[in-house]
């Protein structure tokens, strides 16, 4: 009874401490998993449907969701169907509505938190060192853009859910060898792939980890440990990623473009590892400057680059100083940025150019790897894997013998360090962890002016809100949006019946082949005004004090230019002496159009080309005259009413 007390008493305190130790860690981990959500919930809340979510729309109001083509169609070279489906519900379901897409981007952006805290514990443990990774992967401002950007959300989040799910059932199945979490792994890659084919470099992350800390050895001895022992993992990861290339490389048009000169390459790698990834990963880049309407890319100044490149050399450093092992941790991490930079640089680089490396959004996966790597590098992996041959981190007792009688002695006895090893890694872990983080929210909150302003938001709720006052008996002109609002690039639907098609009534719009004296197109701020056509126009009529005389009998008016519009509306100013009905042709299609008396106008959508108008007589004694008759693009004209 004694020795059992006396066992009891002696191991309490460290079962104490560790118990202690272990439930702060998961409390500051629920801390910092409710302020990211907080955080970036408000920025994104904050944003609006931006360039691509315009495209996204448009599509949803096209197609069935059911529809083959509808899911199995590239969108810049992504295959992407289950964004497809998220984007034709939301669409369907709450029409020009954003709030929807920011609630599930932050659904799925919180359940990507909590499942790489719970991939930081299953490897770990509740270690104080788990914490400061956990920062990179929550507040990296790296992957900051891609998570308020529902173009580029619907791809990358569903990408590292995907990652880190594989992964995580990787590590349970080294250390539980169950089958469910052999057979789950491919089917949550399965899972990502629906989302973005990008989470095929899932696949090099899983073999690099399994080679780093899975296996011992030399490197050979590694790979044949890695293929032999694991065979039928990879062999189920295989048959997805075969399949998948298959149909890719059949069905999606390349990415893949001509290799860019050698100084453009270096120009982007400089560009994607020294201002961008780099200065991202410690919290930066501090500044930003604006691309586009909305948003930013990093701009840190050269000293910051600079302090930024060595603050992480630091640590590369002295992780590998205090930890045999940890190289090969930032092996992996390097190998991941190399991949990712190699196809950045022979597809979206080649015409867009280096700068595309300060472009958050192309990188935004190197803060989840990053941040596993940081926590490999760092801290032992904790418990057994009897399904492999973990190799954890073995501490280099000379360097830290060095250190500590050199630098922590003196620190201690000047009462500036913790007296116990536990108290060191508290404070270690808590700094790292609150310079990153403070370092994180500031360029966040810089971020945030960037993304609230854009010019989509006003523009589509002014143009909404005229369309639910429009008078009875106008239509909507279909037209150009503005440039700020939807770039030609997204044509057709940079056009106001593709953009507000979830409200937009048939009855509101000008149908081809039918015509309307009453049309309003919006103007640069979404207002409705009275509609002009840009075109070309008819020379004047030869009648005197008429111009064209329309009625007694067949008349061809032909156009100064042809209108090569794909759809042209036509728009022609009367004079009528009394009420009739004028029948026009334009390519042989004929439309009757009531004309009253006095003066008005018409207008007449029609399919391009148009080279001229033909009217047919009326056979009764009703004259028209007019000398206004244009082709082309309706317009706004300014400071007009509907």
């Amino acid at each position: 009874m004694r020795e059992r007390v006396a066992k009891m008493r002696s191991g309490l305190p460290g079962v104490s401490s560790a118990s202690r130790s272990a439930v702060i860690v998961g409390r500051v981990a629920v801390a910092l998993i409710v302020l990211q959500t907080l955080v970036r919930g408000w920025i994104c809340l904050r944003g609006f449907f931006y360039l691509d979510d315009i495209a996204f729309i448009g599509r949803s109001m096209d197609f069935p969701v059911w529809s083959p083509t509808y899911l199995g169609l590239p969108y810049n070279n992504h295959v992407m169907p289950g964004g497809y489906v998220w984007a034709w519900l939301t669409t369907h379901l709450f029409p020009l509505d954003f709030w929807p897409v920011a609630l599930v981007m932050i659904a799925l952006q919180l359940a990507l938190s909590i499942l790489t805290y719970r991939l930081l514990v299953e490897l770990f443990g509740r270690h104080p060192g788990i914490l400061a990774p956990l920062v990179v992967a929550l507040f990296s401002p790296v992957n900051l853009p891609a998570f308020l950007w529902w173009a580029a959300a619907v791809n990358q989040l569903p990408q590292q859910l995907a990652m880190v799910g594989c992964l995580l059932l990787l590590v349970r199945y080294f250390r539980t060898g169950r089958t469910r979490y052999l057979v789950l792994g491919p089917v949550v890659l399965v899972g990502g792939l629906f989302f973005s084919e990008k989470t095929l470099l899932a696949l090099p992350l899983l073999v690099g980890v399994t080679l780093a800390f899975f296996t011992t050895g030399s490197l050979w001895r590694r790979v044949l440990q890695t293929l032999n022992r694991h065979r039928w993992v990879w062999v189920s990861y295989a048959v997805v990623a075969a399949g998948y290339l298959a149909y890719y490389l059949i069905k999606v048009p390349s990415p893949i473009q001509p290799a860019s000169a050698g100084h453009d390459v270096a120009d982007l790698t400089t560009q994607s590892v020294f201002r961008g990834a780099i200065p991202g990963l410690l919290g930066g880049p501090w500044q930003w400057v604006t691309i586009g309407a909305a948003g930013g890319r990093a701009d840190p100044n050269a000293f910051l680059v600079v302090t930024s490149f060595l603050v992480f050399s630091a640590v590369v450093a002295g992780s590998i100083v205090l930890w045999r092992g940890a190289t090969r941790s930032w092996l992996v991490l390097l190998a991941y940025a190399g991949l990712n930079l190699a196809l950045l640089a022979r597809s979206r680089a080649t015409f867009i150019g280096p700068v595309i490396g300060t472009e958050y959004r192309y990188q935004t996966d190197i803060a989840l790897v990053a941040a596993i790597a940081l926590a490999f590098a760092t801290v032992r992996t904790t418990g057994d894997f009897p399904r492999a041959d973990a190799d954890p981190l073995v501490p280099r007792r000379s360097a830290r013998a060095w250190l500590t009688e050199n630098v922590l002695e003196p620190m201690r006895a000047a009462g500036a360090a913790p007296a116990t090893s536990a108290g060191l890694v508290w404070v270690a872990a808590g700094t790292g962890a609150g310079l990153l983080l403070a370092s994180s929210l500031f360029t966040t909150v810089q971020y945030d002016p960037l993304w609230e302003r854009n010019p989509v938001r006003p523009y589509l709720h002014t143009v909404r809100s005229q369309l639910e006052r429009m008078p009875a008996g106008t239509l909507l002109a279909d037209s150009q949006v503005p440039d700020q609002v939807a770039w030609s690039l997204l044509f057709p639907y940079n056009h106001t019946y593709r953009m507000f098609a979830p409200v937009l009534k048939a009855s509101q719009r000008l149908a081809v082949g039918h015509t309307t004296e009453q049309l309003v197109v919006p103007d640069q701020n979404g207002i409705l005004r009275r509609a002009l056509v840009a075109g070309p126009s008819a020379p004047p009529g030869p009648v005197d004090n008429c111009g064209w005389e329309l009625g007694s009998k067949r008349v061809l008016i032909p156009l100064r230019a042809t209108a090569t519009d794909k759809v042209a509306v036509i728009r022609i100013g009367y004079g009528a002496s009394e009420a009739t009905t004028l029948t026009l042709r334009v390519n042989g299609d004929p439309v009757d159009v009531d004309v009253h008396p006095g003066y008005g106008v018409i207008f007449l959508a029609t399919p391009g080309p148009v080279r001229g108008i033909v009217v047919e007589p009326t056979g009764d004694n009703a004259r028209v005259c007019t000398d206004e008759i244009a082709a082309g693009v309706p317009v706004a004209a300014p400071a007009s009413a509907p």
